[in-house]
């Protein structure tokens, strides 16, 4: 096969950006190839047996920052694990597939884009020294409508799908908006690859399963959210200054008639210093909006979807949780309380959910309030602005927490792709 295989929606699907823009309809084609195998550590790489996990997520951030510096927010890549138990393929139990998908105001453009998008992604997949993946295989056409769960027999009803996001942590006693609302991030495990326990996982379902990253480059901008952002990094950073101070010389009560800044704070500062968990709600937001600010230019949007013919198997869903969140328990602000993100299924949105599945359609559903001042009011601005939602962002590290490869340290290690 010379050319990948484009399908592209037969209509206009809705295209809600992650960024507050108004919304717009496209036309989604999707294409995408598949790694035929996994490599085994050379014998020449044994040295690196110890830092594995660490080398190989570094090499998918360089794969993803690649991508993203001349991909459009009309583009988006997602890494695809999926079991095929009924039979697709007698060549593996679990298939690795990259999808791409481009959108765009004509059909034939959009198709076009894809095709040039998922080029330029298959060529510069890893595949030197030890990170040998194979040729990709461009995806045939029955290929692709299994893996985007369009093939022909398979009713809405006959599909199953979650989202994994991240969990929103909120302090709506300050006085201060802006450090009301800190979404919890997800953390890569640099010691073992997530991926050795979820194939052997998937591959243990009796029906047609798939893991699904799906990332779409983004930037935040002055008009899209970043003076919001910004605002709220200068707060839980002064807030986080103070406690700092005041673990180290107490409280200082001035006599000399000074007013200070610090004062104005002092009654948030109290409520927060008060408690272990006031504390490490700080330290928390400080360190997520110091991360968003410093990738502001090259953040993705992420969604991670697992999806069942038949009803997911909460097995999977907790292997796939945990592999987002596995921060250093070495590690000072990996020991700060995190939460593993929140599993959401659409009731009443199913249809927006499976456009996004079949086609990686921009589309939004299940949407989290926007973050209010506490009390009686029914109106009034969202603490990060309106429509900013900071939920799906991520920057290149968190991205790589399953949007990578492993390598097997040794050739029996799995079964389940051969």
């Amino acid at each position: 096969m010379l050319s990948p295989c484009v399908q592209g929606s037969t209509r206009k699907l809705p295209y809600l950006d992650y960024l507050p823009v108004p919304a717009t309809l496209k036309y989604c084609a999707v294409t995408g190839f598949e790694i035929p195998s996994l490599p085994v550590l050379a014998q020449e790489y044994s040295d690196a047996r110890g830092t594995l996990a660490r080398q190989t997520l570094d090499r998918f951030q360089q794969y993803l920052l690649e991508l993203h510096s001349d991909a459009p927010a009309q583009r988006a890549i997602a890494l695809q694990l999926m079991a095929l138990p009924e039979g697709v393929s007698v060549a593996a139990r679990v298939r690795i597939n990259v999808l791409c998908r481009s959108a765009h105001d004509a059909a034939d453009k959009a198709a076009l884009d894809a095709d040039d998008f998922v080029r330029h992604a298959a060529a510069s997949f890893p595949r030197s020294g030890m990170f040998g993946y194979g040729q990709p295989k461009w995806l045939e056409a029955t290929e692709l409508e299994h893996a985007c769960f369009r093939q022909g027999g398979i009713q809405d009803s006959d599909i199953d799908l979650v989202e994994l996001r991240k969990f929103e942590d909120r302090w709506p006693w300050s006085q201060q908006l802006s450090v009301q609302y800190v979404p919890h991030r997800f953390w890569a495990n640099r010691g073992l690859d997530p991926w050795l326990v979820l194939i052997e996982n998937l591959a243990a379902v009796t029906r047609p399963a798939a893991v699904r990253i799906e990332l779409t480059p983004t930037r935040l901008e002055r008009s899209s959210g970043l003076d919001s952002m910004s605002v709220a990094a200068r707060w839980f950073t002064l807030y986080g200054q103070d406690l700092e101070r005041i673990a180290k010389q107490g409280e200082q009560v001035r006599t000399d008639g000074v007013v200070t800044s610090e004062m104005y704070r002092a009654g948030d500062v109290g409520n927060f210093s008060t408690t272990a968990q006031g504390t490490s709600y700080v330290q928390r937001g400080r360190h997520v909006y110091e991360q968003l600010m410093a990738h502001a230019d090259r953040l993705f949007g992420m969604r991670v979807t697992i999806a069942s013919h038949g009803r997911v198997p909460e097995s999977l869903i907790g292997s796939v949780r945990a592999a987002l969140s596995s921060p250093p328990s070495d590690d000072e602000i990996g020991s700060l309380g995190w939460v593993r993100p929140d599993v959401v299924r659409p009731e009443t949105e199913k249809s927006a959910a499976l456009e996004n599945l079949r086609y990686l359609a921009q589309t939004r559903w299940g949407r989290t309030d926007p973050v209010r001042p506490p009390g009686p009011q029914t109106t009034g601005a969202a603490a990060l602005g309106p429509q900013v939602n900071l939920r799906p962002f991520a920057t290149p590290e968190e991205a790589t927490s399953l949007f990578h490869l492993p390598i097997f340290d040794r050739s029996s290690e799995t079964s389940a792709l051969s």
